[in-house]
């Protein structure tokens, strides 16, 4: 059965704290909470008022409110699999069904290595969550949020036993911590990453027009419309690990697009086996996440809360791929520059040119794999350099190889000389023979 939660009739106000006391481990980063506070006191010493935050007005489970719309019917002894969506734009949730437990067994899609029994779900924004339910209480009850005012004003569902009839009755659960640690299994640990990219984030309170800015690293992403340029460049195949630090006192559901991630420090404890791609990273806490790049492409890292992420909290990842020279002829050449080449010989179709993304000798770094064009580029690069060129990753396939030959076959019956004294990024210079 499938259950997405979602809310209507939004309206704006100012300041309010997410709720985070139910994460767990709750530990809070000093250095980072006191950068946090001092931002936020700063500012409102300026006279700047807190920053907008969005409230609700109606709740649905499936597209309707408690008390609208049938019931689930269930009977004794049934175990009954619920797959959980948040669907806010900004909210988080919680789920509980009185007198029973929910056994988790998947996270965002992905199988947990411990399937773990909770009396309560915590649910991220666009985070899912897998669990099966057994019917062993008879009765009529409601499965909501344990907020009541939300509960009240819709989040929840009648969950009615067969042969059952009457008001359905709530009861709120005893107090619990939500531990994505649970579902680990403690003999598990991380594989050991190729890189590191160290992420810190941060407001600015109330510096959009009243609504706050968000910044990685600094950096708030355009709220223009256009593209930014890529933060984070990839290697496919290579295992990353990103260090998070939230120096902000808001929660925040973290997700990277196109990819699954590792759960591997949660403030400060380590774990392991655990697949998601969004994670709650609780106010003035860290976490750490390793992910594998194996799906080469534009991909976007973000706050899952609409009003964070419009707002700056976005930046992007992308894949490069390498073509090595030997260390006796390093290739200086700038980023942002692109490869360059003579019309399309032989027929061949025109490419749009790999474009240079990390210089870093003896390597160039691209934004994509090498095109048949590109080709006759590294040929006319090699034939300057009196280098050899090495490709690799998706570089040295044998589409890569072939194109390489038909260079060498280009340059060896063709009528056209290169120029020895054009410069490595330079096109073709024809000569007459």
């Amino acid at each position: 059965m499938f259950l997405v939660l979602k809310e209507f009739e939004p309206t704006f106000s100012r300041g309010g704290d997410m709720p985070q006391d139910f994460l767990s481990p709750s530990t809070r980063n000093k250095e980072l909470e006191e950068v946090g506070e001092s931002a936020m006191k700063a500012s409102l010493a300026k006279g700047m008022p807190h920053g907008y935050e969005v409230g609700y007005g109606s709740f649905t489970i499936n597209g309707r409110m408690l008390g609208h719309g049938d019931p689930i019917r269930v009977k004794q002894g049934e175990r009954v699999l619920l797959h959980v969506l948040n669907g806010s734009a900004t909210e988080i949730r919680s789920l509980a069904l009185p007198g029973h437990s929910f056994q988790v067994i998947a996270l965002d899609g992905n199988p947990v290595p411990n399937p773990a029994r909770v009396p309560v779900l915590w649910i991220g924004t666009a985070e899912r969550i897998s669990a099966i339910v057994e019917m062993n209480h008879p009765g009529v009850w409601i499965m909501g949020d344990l907020d009541n005012e939300d509960r009240r004003h819709g989040m929840g569902i009648v969950v009615e036993y067969a042969d059952r009839r009457g008001n359905a009755q709530w009861i709120t659960p005893p107090p619990f911590k939500w531990n994505y640690a649970r579902f680990a299994k403690a003999s598990d640990t991380a594989a050991t990453p190729d890189e590191t990219f160290d992420m810190t984030f941060a407001k600015d309170n109330a510096a959009e027009e009243g609504f706050n800015r968000w910044t990685i690293n600094g950096m708030a992403y355009p709220m223009t419309g256009e593209t930014a340029p890529a933060s984070f460049h990839l290697k496919e195949g290579k295992r990353y690990h990103l260090r998070m630090r939230n120096a902000s006192d808001d929660i925040h559901p973290i997700h990277l697009h196109r990819h699954s991630f590792e759960l591997t420090s949660l403030a400060g404890r380590p774990a392991a086996g655990i697949l998601k791609d969004v994670v709650m990273l609780g106010g003035y806490q860290e976490a750490q996440v390793d992910f594998v790049a194996d799906d080469p492409g534009l991909t976007l890292f973000h706050c899952h809360q609409q009003l964070h992420m419009d707002f700056g909290f976005m930046t992007l990842f992308d894949y490069v791929w390498e073509i090595g020279a030997k260390k006796s002829n390093r290739l200086k050449m700038a980023p942002g520059r692109w490869l360059k080449r003579p019309a399309a010989p032989l027929g061949l179709p025109l490419f749009a040119p790999a474009r240079i993304i990390r210089a870093n000798s003896p390597c160039i770094a691209l934004d994509r794999p090498l095109s048949p064009s590109d080709a006759l580029s590294i040929r006319y690069l090699r034939q300057i350099k009196g280098s050899e060129m090495v490709s690799t990753g998706p570089a040295s396939s044998p589409m890569i190889k072939m194109t390489l030959f038909i260079s060498w076959f280009y340059h060896r019956f063709s009528s056209l000389e290169h120029n020895s004294r054009a410069t490595p990024m330079g096109p073709y210079q024809d000569r007459k023979p």
